[in-house]
């Protein structure tokens, strides 16, 4: 009786955890296409256009850059605090 319930829990840990991991793929896919196009559109602006001057494009790379390091940190918090709470029994 006790090992199939294990083996029933050991399935539902290995889909949550799929469907968990599948949440942040989809996240971090969303966050790289809005980056890209904010970075593209920055860049086409100052580029094409200038009416972006040099200084406003270089806190926005700054501020790209902080914010790309502090969601991919937040990221893999998570997936480490979900992995060791479904595996820590």
């Amino acid at each position: 009786m006790r090992r199939k319930k294990g083996k029933q829990n050991l399935k539902q840990r290995k889909k949550l955890l799929n469907r968990l991991l599948l949440l942040f793929a989809i996240q971090m896919v969303c966050m790289n296409i809005v980056v890209a196009f904010v970075i593209f559109a920055s860049y086409m602006n100052w580029g094409c256009f200038r009416k972006m001057n040099d200084t406003t494009l270089s806190t926005l790379t700054k501020f790209m850059t902080f914010y790309i390091s502090a969601v991919l940190a937040e990221l893999l918090a998570a997936i480490v605090y979900i992995v060791h709470k479904v595996f820590s029994e």
